[in-house]
């Protein structure tokens, strides 16, 4: 009797499995897609589509799919006509038997209408200027995949399906999809009857159509597995400049295959569709926009990126789309690695590191706020994170394991999982499993945490050729601190004869002891910009005239005109540690920070412009300088050491400006200010007349005052926070005690009615 209760609650609970979920109840194993795309005026498509699927749960009886828009004739199922509901853009159908899961069924669905597109203009079906085309997924529709505003299907990410297409068209147009071509034949109308299939399983966003008055240009790829052809069609007027901008296809299939594996496709194609905004990767038939048909690098790495999405996101897919950064962030650093086959290391370098810096200062700003690369939501799956950040973190991930084993894993990535559907916890664990290194730090890290690490020196000691180092992590835009640190360190004999080593430690701080082939003169975190850390670099050769490092607001001005400079600068995206006391107040800038390295031949002598964009500058969205506070420039000459005041020619605001260093050394640079908003500024009046003691002080600290009386001594942070009160004040000496006051400076406002206020500082040590 138990056994029945249970088999009845199973059937019961499958059933209901199935109405409710209907995209994990059926496993689609084969579409064919017939439709007639005649009347691109009228925005009007009309056919059917046949699914050949089978039943997930046992016991079956009710399946739905996903169909958005499109009226719904009639369905056959199992060539029987049955009745349907087409509500909340599912379409259900019941049937009068259970099915079990090794059952082979079909449902044949005719339909016409006017097809969707999705609200915010990108993604859906568009008819535009002679052409039909859809673009195969949508940025605001939920799920994102959008192959239901087409067909009907299940339409998600994991449920990969092999296709046949029959496209009708005016006998003028052709007709282009994802596959292999077919046939093309007349109707009995007259108009023709395109066929292509497509034999590898794959998702429904990545299937396509596009027809159009289209002639076809061709190209050839000797690939690793023998010949790929390369069609790429489009519209005559645009044969030529066609023919020029994607002659350079062949090399692309061939850097990535050196990079990815073999081309895991029977041929590559694009088709050149009147859109504006972008391009989509179809299976073998990238959507390409029309105004993006040229040799500029713009264009070319947009050709690259949709062809890198053959291995990324069409070879291995996302499992869902809080994992799109496995698809797009991917694609996005394939740019950098064909600008680096096709140009250059250097070339490479250069475009990942422009990206870095532009991922460090506008993809929160972008997004709204620091993201984690997984997980991200909904509204941000096509967002900066997931494409600019998302390359950032691979190119990292390439130095954290360096090129063999990058490379090496990623080529028995895509052999192993070919066409299959992937989490980001699964491409974890097969690069743990590959390379032997446990990766769960480095995604703790750089992909399941928002923010980035930064990485600096906090301590040096250099007796002869031994160096002792000491390396602290910080974090930019979130508090996570990682493990598994790996981050390399050079030091400098000279700019040309280097020795770099590896640090490796867990949580905030590292330390390690080198023996080296020379005494350094310096070292520098990660010379080599293998991480993707909350630092820009760059180095220059300062001769005769002024050299801007525009990356790092940042200029040299030369005093000597016969000798020269090499000069390498950081500017450092978090807030300096602060070791020791700013006695005079001053709060240090959270982004204004640069660590400059020089080597100078001859008498070489400099003079530096430090500069800040506040009002401009998206990094600086974080930090609010107020009209009344003024900036200073703060100095250190080895990491650990306290900060100290310098001169400089002051031309800082608020909102922007900058200021001059007579003579640049070697060192740490900050800006600071003092928050007069908050405080009176301190005058001749309060050293004469008031003495704290002892300043620095524990404990308790005393103040002697030369006037007869104030009413009353208030106490505030540098934060502007009142931490307490003395009132009356009698007497010459007032004692306070501060046992409790956290370290740091602090205002004594000294009240009088008569007189106003006098607000000397003191320091609280521990």
């Amino acid at each position: 009797m138990i056994r029945i209760l249970l088999l009845a609650f199973l059937v019961t609970s499958n059933t209901l499995i199935a109405q409710q979920n209907h995209r994990d109840s059926i496993d689609v194993l084969h579409y064919s897609i017939h439709l007639q795309i005649t009347q691109l005026s009228q925005n009007f498509i009309s056919g059917k589509t046949t699914i050949l699927f089978r039943p997930v749960f046992s016991n079956t009886t009710q399946f739905g799919f996903d169909f958005q828009k499109l009226t719904v004739d009639s369905i056959k199922f199992n060539n029987q006509s049955v009745a349907f509901n087409h509500e909340l853009n599912i379409v259900r159908i019941s049937s009068e038997q259970s099915h079990e899961v090794s059952e082979t069924l079909t449902a044949e669905i005719f339909y016409q209408g006017i097809p969707a597109k999705d609200p915010t203009g990108w993604g859906g079906f568009f008819f535009s200027t002679g052409q039909a085309f859809n673009l195969g997924v949508g940025m605001s529709v939920n799920p994102h995949v959008y192959g239901r505003c087409w067909y009907p299907c299940i339409d998600n990410f994991t449920d990969k399906a092999t296709y046949d297409f029959y496209i009708t068209t005016l006998p003028t147009h052709k007709a282009t999809c994802g596959g292999t071509y077919q046939s093309d034949t007349l109707n009995r109308q007259g108009n023709k009857v395109w066929h292509w299939k497509l034999e590898q399983p794959s998702p429904t966003y990545l299937t396509s159509v596009a027809v159009g008055d289209f002639q076809k240009v061709e190209y050839n790829c000797q690939g690793l597995q023998g010949n790929i052809p390369i069609e790429v069609f489009c519209s005559p007027g645009q044969v030529g400049s066609v023919t020029t901008a994607f002659a350079g296809v062949p090399q692309m299939i061939q850097i990535f295959e050196n990079a990815l594996g073999p081309y895991p496709f029977p041929r590559a194609g694009y088709s050149v569709v009147n859109f504006s905004s972008g391009a989509m990767e179809h299976i073998m038939n990238i959507a390409y926009p029309g105004n993006a048909i040229s040799t500029t690098l713009a264009d070319q790495t947009l050709m690259a990126h949709e062809l890198s999405h053959m291995w990324f996101g069409n070879n291995v897919t996302c499992a869902t789309a809080e994992d799109m950064w496995l698809n797009e962030g991917w694609a996005s650093y394939c740019e950098a690695l064909f600008v680096e086959g096709r140009y250059g290391i250097e070339a490479g370098k250069a475009y990942s590191l422009n990206n870095h810096k532009f991922v460090l200062q506008r993809a929160h700003v972008n997004d709204g706020a620091f993201l984690p690369l997984y997980g991200i939501g909904h509204n941000d799956t096509y967002g900066t994170t997931v494409y600019k950040k998302g390359a950032d973190v691979a190119r990292t991930l390439r130095g954290y394991l360096g090129d063999s084993l990058f490379f090496g894993s990623l080529k028995q990535w895509f052999a192993e999982h070919a066409f299959e559907s992937k989490t980001t916890f699964e491409f974890r664990d097969f690069l743990t499993n590959y390379t032997g290194l446990n990766l769960s730090p480095f995604f703790d890290t750089w992909v399941f945490n928002a923010g980035f690490p930064h990485y600096s020196l906090s301590g040096i000691s250099i007796e002869g050729t031994v160096a002792d180092i000491q390396i602290r992590q910080n974090r930019f835009g979130s508090q996570f601190m990682g493990d598994a640190n790996k981050v390399s360190v050079t030091f400098f004999n000279s700019p040309t004869d280097t020795a770099t080593r590896l640090v490796q430690f867990d949580g905030r701080y590292g330390a390690a002891q080198f023996n080296l082939p020379f005494e350094p003169k310096f070292a520098i975190v990660d010379y080599n910009c293998l991480l993707g850390d909350a630092t820009i670099k760059q180095e220059k050769m300062v001769r005769g005239s002024q050299m801007a490092f525009t990356d790092q607001y940042f200029t040299v001005y030369p005093q000597t005109y016969t000798d020269s400079a090499w000069v390498h600068v950081t500017y450092n995206m978090v807030k300096p540690c602060n070791y020791g006391q700013i006695y005079d107040g001053l709060e240090l800038s959270p982004h204004y920070y640069w660590t400059v390295n020089m080597e100078s031949y001859g008498n070489f002598k400099g003079r530096a412009r430090f500069m800040h964009t506040t009002s401009q500058n998206p990094a600086d969205t974080a930090w609010s300088p107020l009209p009344a506070d003024r900036f200073e420039m703060l100095y250190r000459e080895k990491p650990g050491q306290p900060w100290k005041k310098i001169q400089i020619q002051n031309n800082l605001s608020w909102t922007s400006g900058f200021c001059y260093v007579d003579s640049l050394v070697n060192g740490d640079y900050a800006f600071g200010i003092w928050r007069y908003d908050i405080v009176d500024v301190p005058s001749e009046m309060s050293k004469n007349e008031i003495r704290i003691l002892p300043n620095p002080a524990k404990g308790k600290i005393a103040f002697e005052v030369g006037m007869d009386q104030f009413q009353s001594i208030e106490i505030y942070s540098l934060d502007g926070k009142q931490m307490g009160t003395v009132s009356p004040v009698i007497g010459s000496t007032v004692e306070l005690d501060i046992a409790q006051y956290p370290e740091g400076t602090y205002i004594a406002r000294f009240l009088d009615g008569a007189k106003g206020a006098v607000s000397p500082k003191f320091v609280v040590i521990r």
